[in-house]
């Protein structure tokens, strides 16, 4: 088992050597506490959805660093000027956007060839992504359809014995990502 802090300099390593593992991460996100992995790590994604019960065609938000690493995996280019108004000049902050994904995106990963994509608030959470060299994954930490967890000791308690690896920090809400769709002409709010 690995637990580090969010403010080690090291941090990124505990994703990395997680990928070794193929297995995923709880971790704080700059909304609630997430559990997820890196994006080429196919295995340890299908085990999230096993942790969580999750419906396979229900796939997990992607976070990134910047917007050119959104660019590789979704479509921003050709959205409507009223989508474009909420992205640029900068992406809101505890948004995740519904987009247009690429063609060589892992369909583990769409939904009606859909992405949900968040750029982090977090200055420590997107450099921890810079140096993995690619998105992660984060959805909640419980059992779909519960209530999320977003205290490290519950959250240890109850995964100790199904997750081996941790990242401690404080979380910076007690609520989700606002979630809009920007793949029809005008965005749609969807929470």
């Amino acid at each position: 088992m690995t637990i580090g802090s969010i403010h080690s300099q090291s941090v990124a390593n505990i994703f990395l050597l997680a990928k070794k593992h193929s297995s995923p991460v709880i971790f704080p996100t700059d909304t609630i506490y997430g559990i997820g992995a890196v994006l080429s790590d196919i295995k340890a994604q299908e085990k999230i959805f096993e942790i969580k019960k999750r419906n396979p065609n229900s796939p997990f938000p992607i976070l990134v660093s910047d917007i050119e690493m959104v660019k590789t995996i979704a479509d921003i280019d050709n959205i409507s000027e009223s989508c474009k108004k909420l992205i640029y000049p900068s992406w809101q902050a505890q948004t995740t956007f519904i987009l247009n994904a690429k063609n060589n995106l892992n369909d583990i990963y769409k939904k009606d060839r859909k992405v949900a994509i968040r750029l982090s608030s977090s200055k420590i959470l997107s450099d921890i992504i810079r140096t993995v060299g690619e998105p992660i994954t984060a959805t909640s930490v419980n059992i779909s359809g519960e209530k999320e967890l977003n205290s490290f000791k519950n959250i240890f308690d109850k995964y100790m014995n199904i997750v081996d690896f941790y990242i401690h920090g404080n979380s910076v809400s007690e609520q989700s990502s606002i979630i809009v769709d920007l793949t029809s002409h005008e965005p749609i709010y969807i929470r």
